[in-house]
């Protein structure tokens, strides 16, 4: 299990997994998106690196979005795999300049230290106060 400092960095690392993560989101920055995550990650039931291009290739149909994020709460299971949860706000603005509320998921991940560095292994997102 990691300790110490090594585990301060490896924490300080997944935190700026997560804050990347939503940029490139925000920013449409696919590649980005695709090498947050492990070769074979998953988002939601999407896995792998071509499935998730794919996928974001797709586009949001104009729909303009910003992702605030909480830094995540972490649990180490092993020195090279943790879980982590925490909220993301999402706000949306639509193509005719309508925005929506804003709406808040909680988002339940798995990271993984590959050779290029912590990485999502799976990130599911539900929202947040909707019953299941």
């Amino acid at each position: 299990m990691l300790k110490g400092l090594e585990r301060l960095q490896a924490v300080a690392e997944i935190d700026d997994l997560v804050q990347r993560y939503g940029d490139y989101v925000d920013m449409g920055d696919i590649d980005g998106f695709v090498n947050s995550f492990a070769p074979d990650g998953v988002f939601g039931t999407i896995a792998g690196h071509a499935a998730l291009r794919a996928h974001r290739e797709k586009g949001s149909g104009g729909i303009v979005r910003r992702h605030i994020f909480t830094p995540p709460i972490i649990a180490f299971t092993s020195a090279t795999t943790a879980s982590g949860r925490g909220f993301c706000l999402v706000i949306e603005r639509h193509p005719d300049g309508r925005e929506d509320p804003y709406y808040c998921v909680d988002y339940k991940d798995a990271y993984r230290k590959t050779d290029k560095g912590w990485k999502l292994q799976h990130r599911q997102v539900p929202r947040s106060f909707q019953e299941n």
